[in-house]
């Protein structure tokens, strides 16, 4: 008689043939067993065909996924922005300053945006464009409602819009005192950002409670890099998110969605500041925002009793950046660029009698105006997602 013979089962896997095994596969295969009980079985005994670190690590991944769900699903229902005791002015709404350059549609969407959709329901009251097109008279502001999605003869939510022509094009020019201006909070953004209009709100119930500070969606660390020549002056680096959220830092607010008082705006442009600031901004077409931040430090510091500089306030927000593709810091060579920037207005600066204006660091989780539950540092995200594309400086 004609015998088959088996293969013979490689050593590495007899022993995992054990009598548990057996019978698990045996019980599983039954079909009277209820078929979630089956399930169940065929589970536990491909779990017992792995290896021990396979095991392991699978058991380190389920423990950090069940502690991520339950952090998240508690940070829904007990997490939220901060709700101050008291807020330090009595302010009911703001302005909103755009700055725009020859961007006709992203305008358009902007003042539809912050003018309607938004409002007067979420505090803004008035919106003022920064028009640097010399050679072209601005449009009527009754047009850019036109294609508003109110239902008609429903203006009420409707912001007042202002056009103010400046006399040079120039990045400074958003910086302006605005004649005739009436609100002490004013809301810097760009053109091409659309903050939500829940997050404008919460940015702007954090900047009643610290109205001195710029408040704002985009935190930046201006910081020594890790690398120094020897010998040499210290080299400051501008660092953005992945860096601001590696090291739970920061220290300044970008003015492309940012919260600050009025009384900046003419700081800016006084004969205290030096103007050495703005013919640099000028001649490089960049760091006006910088300058901006510098400028507060200095300015919150002298005021300050303990002689510190204000406490820049992060707002954890939902922001659409429709420039990401065409924007100044689209470009090669941005961030090189912005560590320059950082080095050499804080040369200026200290030249005319300043001091280091960017020097301290504060926390990022202790001024984020968001607080998560429990509140660990790692579940602080960014106001927009394509923030952690910005890898440059990483490692420097």
């Amino acid at each position: 008689m004609l015998r088959v013979r088996q293969p013979a089962t490689p050593r590495k896997y007899q022993s995992l043939a054990t009598s548990e095994n057996v019978e698990l596969r045996r019980t599983s295969s039954s079909t009277n067993v209820p078929r979630c009980t089956r399930f169940w079985i065929e589970l536990r005994f491909r779990w017992s065909l792995l290896s021990l670190g396979c095991r392991t690590g699978l058991q380190i991944l389920f423990f950090f996924l069940a502690v991520s769900t339950i952090c998240f699903l508690g940070d829904v229902v007990v997490g939220g922005y901060r709700l101050p005791e008291k807020f330090l002015v009595e302010e009911t709404s703001f302005a909103v300053i755009i700055n725009t350059y020859k961007r006709p549609k992203q305008l358009q969407e902007a003042i539809a945006h912050y003018g309607s959709k938004c409002g007067k329901r979420s505090g803004v009251d008035h919106i003022y464009i920064v028009w640097a097109e010399l050679d072209v008279t601005p449009p009527h502001p009754s047009t850019f409602f036109k294609s508003s999605k109110l239902r008609p003869g429903d203006t009420s939510n409707n912001s007042d819009l202002t056009f103010v022509r400046v006399p040079r094009d120039s990045l400074n020019s958003r910086f302006l005192p605005i004649e005739g201006l009436a609100w002490k909070a004013i809301f810097m953004v760009d053109d091409d950002v659309r903050v939500s209009c829940k997050s404008l709100q919460a940015g702007f119930d954090a900047w009643r409670a610290h109205p001195q500070s710029m408040v704002g969606y985009y935190p930046r660390l201006s910081a020594p890099s890790r690398i120094q020549n020897a010998g040499a002056d210290i080299e400051l680096t501008y660092y953005s998110w992945p860096n601001v959220y590696l090291r739970q830092q920061m220290n300044f607010i970008l003015t492309k969605a940012c919260f600050l008082q009025e009384r900046y705006m003419a700081m800016y442009w006084n004969e205290e500041h030096p103007r050495e600031i703005l013919d640099y901004v000028d001649q490089y077409k960049n760091c006006e925002d910088v300058a901006m931040s510098i400028l507060v430090a200095n300015v919150t510091r002298a005021e300050s009793k303990a002689h510190v500089p204000e406490i820049p306030i992060y707002v954890e927000g939902n922001i659409a950046d429709t420039g990401l593709s065409s924007g100044i810091s689209s470009g090669t060579g941005h961030m090189d660029r912005r560590s320059k920037c950082l080095n050499d207005i804080t040369r200026i600066y200290k030249e005319h009698g300043w001091e280091p204006p960017l020097d301290y660091a504060f926390n990022l989780r202790e001024s984020s105006w968001m607080q998560h539950w429990p509140g660990f540092w790692w579940q602080t995200r960014p106001s927009n997602v394509f923030e952690w594309l910005a890898l440059k400086n990483l490692l420097k």
